[in-house]
């Protein structure tokens, strides 16, 4: 806190938690709850250019009116570095989280691309979360990041001193603004496009029209430039990506630009890829960022390979359209008028009609796309870097098994690993997420069909040879095991020469799920063996018994995320989520603490205290309370593993009210006991709660102890619902040193 931090009106005490959603204090010291009192502050934003002088008339009226104002000019001394000044003024206005503003004086030499006078300040205002205000002075081409605002017109009453009436007017509308009581025509809709007059990436996209973003390394800048005016020749408006300078602390705002005035078009936006090893490589990628945006933004994806690369997993399902034998066009202007031909005809369409070997394997091996989860996972990707290293140090161990077991509790973070691998690592050559739910994603015949296709856009020398093959017949004639041998181990031996320096890998996730669903453990474990030794296979999944047993015999390394600390992670991942919505400061950093001390460090209900945070359904002085979508998580957990209602209800709910009925672990032998049952029956019963109710040392107990609040509530837990009385009413009768009767 600074000298002039808010303090209670009762104790004077600083420590406080502010409400976005009541927009009051909160003391944590005496509960006393009061309006803030400060003068609100605001960041007044403007080009250094002949409107400067209205900047300096809107800030001493504002001042006048009883705001604080960030103003360059009364700030900013000589020798202080710019990117220090806006970075402190920002943090100056969002020390009380919902009160500060930024108003954005909009003239063409303020927001121009790509060195305009505010967009570094833009950018900053929408990470701290701090409420923008454009106000437009001169008509000028907007940043997309920020044309869905409403803005106030001022440009009618310039000069104030020759229209002073007209002023005044619009003056007072900008504080009602400011204040969050706009009157109807104070502010301008978004529709009516604060650029009206520009073109380009600020013109409104026309019914139908197709928009392009195009994508690509430095090196094939050329190209892009010459795609975007023969493709605007016939009436594709684009975007072209390339030249945005990416060592420009603008380059991300840029980029948002581009792809959100791409997204405009709706069903008719596109993402042009053009692939090289430099674009799409894995980690790195020039283009990674951009393509993963654009699926978040959801374009449709046109990959053009230009130079011999492996298309991203994440995109491996998407054909693409080959230009290498028209590059350049300078030299084969025939061959290239084709392919731009075919490339217009799928930007209108959207469409991959590729003829060929590609189109071929696409349609018989009929992949099953991965590319959502990946992404969900990877957009919220923090830290983990423990068992990365882990997994990372197993792959250089040329002596190290060759299959490794990813496992942990539910919610500490084996999916987000493995997706975080197949997005980053360029050794991962294929991914699977099985599902207990989904059929086809734990269909071992599927998962053969998938897998194969994925290896044949990694390693292209398998397209030939997969295209002499009657794949359509094998799929339904052969067993998994002759299958897995015919399309993944032979291929792999016999057409590939693998010159990595390190192993190849086979990503597995959920596997837990298929056990419970089919025996595709199984087939890995017996059939995984044949496969050549620079292969290896990296399986995410609970310990369940099934899977256990079936992938004991590969004698896999082990990486328990139970051993890690995720403090720190969870900490980091609120905070940046947090932080975005209610700006920095003590209340953020006190509901951080408070998620992070709730959460014991599971990701998962970290993840569902955060939304409820930002969806202000909980306070952050209040995250004792149940996360309410996280029942949702806990009810599909039940189903998936106790599908047999009436053998849960029998055999494993009077186990489960003595451990709800606990504040600690309970010792197996007294749940046998009070039970008046044999100790192996509840060894057997826990072993069917396995990872929701770990056993360590002879003692079980909840993976997390919201599992219980979830348990004992009928209304979360429907038919799933478990007695703490009928539980606290069998230790009372039987207590053993060490459990405690809450």
């Amino acid at each position: 806190m600074t000298d002039n931090a808010v303090r209670c009106e009762k104790c004077e005490s600083t420590n406080l938690m502010f409400s976005k959603k009541r927009q009051l204090y909160i003391c944590e010291d005496c509960g006393h709850e009061f309006q803030p009192a400060h003068r609100r502050r605001i960041f007044l934003g403007y080009g250094h250019d002949e409107h400067a002088y209205f900047a300096q008339r809107l800030h001493e009226d504002l001042t006048r009116a009883g705001y604080d104002i960030w103003f360059d000019v009364k700030k900013l001394t000589g020798g202080m570095d710019w990117e220090k000044f806006i970075e402190e003024g920002m943090e100056w206005v969002s020390e009380y989280p919902g009160e500060g503003r930024h108003i954005l004086l909009v003239t063409p030499y303020s927001v121009r691309r790509p060195d305009g006078f505010c967009l570094n300040e833009i950018s900053r205002a929408i990470q701290r979360g701090i409420p923008l205000i454009p106000v437009m002075v001169v008509t000028a081409q907007v940043p997309a990041a920020i044309r869905g605002l409403r803005w106030l017109d001022m440009r009618d009453c310039l000069p104030p001193d020759r229209k002073p009436d007209l002023y005044r007017a619009r003056l007072e509308a900008l504080i009602r603004v400011i204040e969050g009581e706009p009157r109807e025509g104070d502010l301008e809709t978004p529709d009516r496009s604060m650029a009206a007059t520009a073109t380009d990436a600020s013109t409104p996209a026309s019914s139908g029209s197709v928009r392009v973003y195009i994508g690509c390394a430095p090196e094939h800048r050329q190209l892009a430039g010459r795609l975007k005016e023969d493709l605007v020749s016939q009436g594709i408006e684009v975007y072209d990506g390339s030249g945005i300078d990416r060592s420009s602390p603008e380059y991300e705002l840029a980029v948002e630009d581009g792809l959100s005035w791409t997204a405009e078009a709706q069903a008719n936006g596109r993402f042009l890829l053009i692939m090289s090893p430099a674009a799409v490589r894995r980690p790195g990628g020039t283009c990674l960022n951009e393509l993963s945006q654009a699926i978040v933004k959801k374009l449709t994806v046109v990959p053009v390979m230009a130079s011999l690369c492996e298309p991203p997993l994440s995109i491996c399902r998407v054909q693409w359209l080959d230009m290498r034998d028209s590059l350049p066009p300078e030299t084969r202007p025939t061959r290239y008028a084709f392919r731009l031909h075919q490339l217009a005809g799928m930007l209108r369409t959207g469409k991959m009609d590729v003829e060929g070997i590609q189109s071929h394997l696409m349609r018989v091996l009929d992949p099953i796309p991965f590319d959502a989860d990946v992404q969900s996972h990877v957009s919220r990707f923090v830290g983990r870097r423990q068992a990365i290293g882990r997994i990372c140090d197993w792959l250089d161990d040329p002596a190290a098994p060759r299959a490794l077991w990813l496992t942990g509790p539910p919610g500490s973070g084996k999916s987000a690993i493995a997706a975080w691998f197949a997005y980053n690592r360029p050794e991962v050559l294929a991914l699977h997420i099985c599902s207990a739910e989904d059929t086809q994603r734990s269909d071992p015949g599927k998962f053969i069909l998938s897998i194969a296709y994925q290896l044949a856009t990694q390693l292209p020398g398998l397209q030939p040879y997969y295209g002499t093959l009657s794949i359509e017949e094998m799929a339904r004639s052969m067993s998994p095991a002759v299958l897995f041998d015919q399309l993944i181990v032979r291929p792999l031996r016999e057409q590939v020469t693998h010159s990595g320096k390190r192993p190849a890998l086979l990503v597995v996730d959920e596997a837990d799920g298929a056990a419970l669903a089919t025996d595709l453990p199984g087939l890995l474990a017996s059939e995984f063996e044949q496969t050549p030794p620079w292969l290896r296979l990296l399986i995410a999944g609970r310990a369940a018994p099934r899977l256990e047993a079936s992938i004991r015999c590969l004698a896999p390394a082990i990486v328990d995320l139970a051993q890690f600390d995720a403090t720190g992670d969870v900490k980091t991942y609120a905070y940046g989520r947090i932080a975005r919505h209610y700006g920095p400061g003590s209340a953020t950093d006190a509901a951080v603490e408070r998620v992070a001390a709730d959460s014991e460090g599971n990701m998962l209900y970290a993840g569902c205290a955060v939304d409820e945070i930002i969806l202000g359904g909980m306070s952050p002085d209040s995250l004792r309370a149940f996360p309410r979508n996280l029942g949702a998580h806990y009810l599909r957990f039940f189903r998936r593993q106790f599908p047999d209602l009436d053998r849960y209800k029998a055999r494993l709910r009077p186990v489960l009210e003595i451990i709800c009925a606990s504040e600690k672990p309970v010792d197996i032998k007294t749940i046998a006991a009070l039970l008046d049952t044999g100790e192996n029956d509840v060894i057997d019963a826990c072993s069917d709660l396995y990872t929701l109710f770990p056993v360590k040392d002879g003692m079980i107990g909840p993976f997390h102890r919201s599992l219980v609040r979830w348990l004992i509530v009928r209304e979360r837990s429907a038919q799933y619902f478990v007695s703490a009385a009928r539980g606290r009413e069998r230790l009372a009768g039987g207590l053993t040193p060490g459990t405690r009767v809450p």
